[in-house]
């Protein structure tokens, strides 16, 4: 949570009282995100990482494909000169994130990979920086160093455990590079269409 406080929208670090049910969102975001790498782990010992994938993957398009009916039936439409982008950010997420994120829960403790997945907001923003330039203030650059030396801290001892798996670890960290990859494309997608959608 400390990662993400650094990039969130000002307007949302800034919030007034009456908008407790953004903290509540906050909260249950970092809950169901958090809960998500135990239910997995736990999935597997039923599944093969690619059956739990196409499972979760098929429950949710068909409960967004409802959700995007009901309610965002005028949204629906994509302009041809946009779909290739739309192709290449989801070919990096959902597809190659959740497939190497899989299978790092598969090989590795939960608790190290979803550590090594929060490194993601870090990367984005070295991705930020030095391709799209956007300027970060010093307090930023302080969180991303301390938050680093946080998930260095964490996953040290895990290092000399028996259970340490090296391809587990790999995989954890091709999901970032994933993660990454969509944020480079996702940010060439014209923000005009709802993100409801997008998902």
């Amino acid at each position: 949570m400390l990662i993400l406080s650094f990039f969130l929208p000002q307007n949302i670090l800034i919030m007034k009282q009456k908008d407790w049910y953004y903290y509540l969102l906050m909260v249950c975001t970092t809950l169901l995100w958090g809960s998500s790498f135990v239910l997995t782990k736990q999935l597997l010992n039923y599944f093969s990482p690619i059956s739990l994938i196409y499972l979760r993957v098929v429950i949710a398009s068909l409960l967004f494909s409802i959700i995007c009916l009901i309610f965002f039936r005028n949204d629906l439409k994509i302009k041809q000169k946009d779909i290739k982008t739309l192709l290449a950010f989801s070919c990096f997420e959902p597809f190659l994130y959740f497939i190497l994120e899989t299978y790092g829960l598969k090989h590795s403790d939960p608790s190290v990979v979803s550590i090594i997945i929060a490194t993601i907001p870090m990367f984005v923003a070295f991705l930020s920086i030095y391709y799209f330039k956007e300027n970060f203030t010093k307090i930023n650059l302080l969180g991303v160093f301390i938050s680093f030396i946080g998930i260095l801290v964490m996953l040290l001892p895990s290092i000399h455990d028996e259970a340490f798996s090296s391809l587990g670890i790999a995989c954890a960290f091709g999901a970032v590079l994933s993660a990454v990859g969509y944020s480079f494309f996702i940010r060439k997608f014209p923000s005009n269409y709802n993100p409801v959608v997008v998902i």
